[in-house]
């Protein structure tokens, strides 16, 4: 009985292990068709049978090997298997495809073989092979038409079909992607596979012509994921720089409303062949033609100009595109300071500020933005708005003095520490008496005394007030007690009464 517990007990073990294998190797990497590929890793033989194993495809044996860790291949042009002992229950394999194909695609097993296979049945480690080709002879065609950049390309014996994306990169932003709209068909010269075409397009606006890079990357379908992408080909795109290139000089980024546009076009340092340079703005009318220079005044926000270039010869150039980022200093900028025990509290506000607005103080050569910020849109001013903000400063350490907190109300444009240069500042000024904290506790007794001694006051003349009114209204029926009155209010008269208790005596 001990013996049969312990042979379900390493077979349990080996359950374990085998388990692990089958979820370790539930998604193998992905094999290249044409390209070799290798089944590597290791199990544990619990066993004191000899660890004789075959390798299947689909169930049908390749290879085996046997307790010795000879290994023989069906086909060895195709395959080559090794079996490795580590330590006394551990045991490494590899089993290499010289050059994956097609017919490769299949579920790949390693299993026990007689008479461990009675005690074992299961699979050792498995793999659900996927393979893909890479295709090849991918061309990408590119065409300027109407400010807009078309690029097709094609790539030829790809299996799964392809899918394309274009990537743009800049030394100035993040790596952008578009997905490119796909068509396929039967390759005719290898059936198994496909001739997949991309297409997609961008507007030239979008892209800075002498400084971007422009690559098209075509992959395999697999499993619709980024991932896909590191399976395929790429293409650099630059044919459509190869164009008479037009360059902007002198070009403001940032430009205030009501201020003059300085900006010049000219083609670059490589053209020698004389071009006709002319400038558009976005609804495509001219504003000049035949000058390099553009000179306009910013008058509305998000406004686009277009430099367009045509040589002599009728070549026309690739338009460039020139934005600027627009702004609008906040008017009427007002500040106020509520002064209350520890603290000022000082609120600003400005109006008619594009785009919305930000708020930053500086006190003794420390900076501090808002604690609170709001910005209200300024109807019926379209695209300009209201902002408020405020700042608490903490007066418990200040000594006597007078003190100024610098203010700066800037539209946020970039949304770094640049734009700071781009607002409205004022200054506050405010004068500080120092209280210590003795001086607090003896205003604070001084008020707690005064509050007191009023509570009492008020207090007597209430009941002077009551008795005095007993008094008249008993007068016409008792003169003894009008007499009793009497000597009670002048004994308070001479010994207790204030002025108060001295009026309300004399009146009765």
């Amino acid at each position: 009985m001990t013996g049969y517990y312990f042979h379900k007990a390493r077979i349990a073990n080996v359950a374990f292990i085998v388990i692990l294998f089958a979820e370790k190797n539930k998604g193998c990497p992905l094999a290249e068709e044409g390209k070799p590929y290798s089944f590597v890793s290791s199990f544990m033989h619990n066993f004191s049978d000899s660890v004789d194993c075959t390798w299947q495809k689909d169930g049908r044996p390749l290879s085996m090997c046997n307790h010795n860790l000879q290994c023989i291949d069906a086909l060895p042009t195709n395959t080559i298997t090794t079996l490795k002992q580590m330590n006394r229950t551990v045991y490494a394999f590899n089993l290499t495809l010289s050059s994956v194909s097609r017919d490769d695609t299949a579920l790949w097993s390693l299993r026990y073989m007689l008479p461990a296979s009675e005690k074992w049945p299961y699979p050792l480690y498995t793999c659900n092979l996927s393979t893909y080709a890479r295709g090849n002879n991918s061309i990408c065609e590119e065409t300027v038409q109407s400010d807009n950049l078309k690029i097709s390309c094609t790539i030829l014996n790809i299996y799964p079909q392809a899918n394309g994306q274009l990537f743009i990169t800049s030394s100035l932003s993040a790596r952008i992607h578009r997905h490119m709209k796909c068509y396929h068909n039967v390759s005719t010269s290898k059936p198994d596979y496909y001739t997949s075409r991309c297409e997609t397009q961008i507007a030239l606006r979008n892209i800075n012509v002498t400084s971007d890079s422009l690559y098209v990357v075509m992959y395999p379908s697999l499993r619709n994921t980024e991932e896909d992408t590191k399976y395929g080909q790429n293409v650099k795109l630059q044919r459509f720089k190869s164009a008479s290139i037009l360059a902007l000089h002198g070009c403001q980024e940032i430009i205030e409303l009501g201020e003059s546009i300085h900006c010049s076009c000219r083609p670059n340092d490589d053209s020698t062949i004389p071009t006709q340079i002319a400038w558009y703005d976005r609804s495509n009318s001219v504003l000049s033609i035949g000058n390099f220079k553009l000179s306009v005044t910013a008058t509305t926000i998000n406004e686009e100009y277009v430099c367009r270039g045509r040589t002599v010869v009728g070549v026309e150039s690739v338009p460039v595109f020139y934005k600027p980022q627009y702004f609008k200093r906040g008017l009427n900028l007002t500040c106020e300071v509520k002064t209350y025990d520890t603290y000022l509290l000082i609120n600003c506000s400005t109006s008619r500020i594009y785009p919305e607005g930000a708020c930053f103080f500086t006190f003794q050569g420390e900076d501090f933005l808002s604690n609170g910020l709001r910005n209200i849109p300024g109807l019926p001013f379209v695209n300009e708005y209201t902002t408020l903000c405020n700042f608490t400063l903490s007066t418990i350490t200040l000594r006597d003095g007078k003190y100024t907190i610098a203010v700066n109300v800037y539209p946020v444009i970039t949304g770094t520490h640049r734009d700071r240069f781009y607002g409205t500042n004022s200054t506050i000024t405010f004068h500080h008496k120092y209280v210590s904290s003795i001086q607090n506790m003896d205003a604070r007794l001084d008020l707690a005394h005064g509050q007191v001694v009023l509570s009492i006051s008020v207090s007597a003349l209430v009941i002077v007030l009551i008795i005095s009114f007993i008094c008249v209204w008993k007068s016409k029926q008792n003169k003894i007690i009008i007499f009793s009155t009497h000597l009670f209010c002048i004994h308070y008269y001479y010994y207790h009464c204030s002025f108060f208790f001295q009026h309300v005596c004399e009146g009765v």
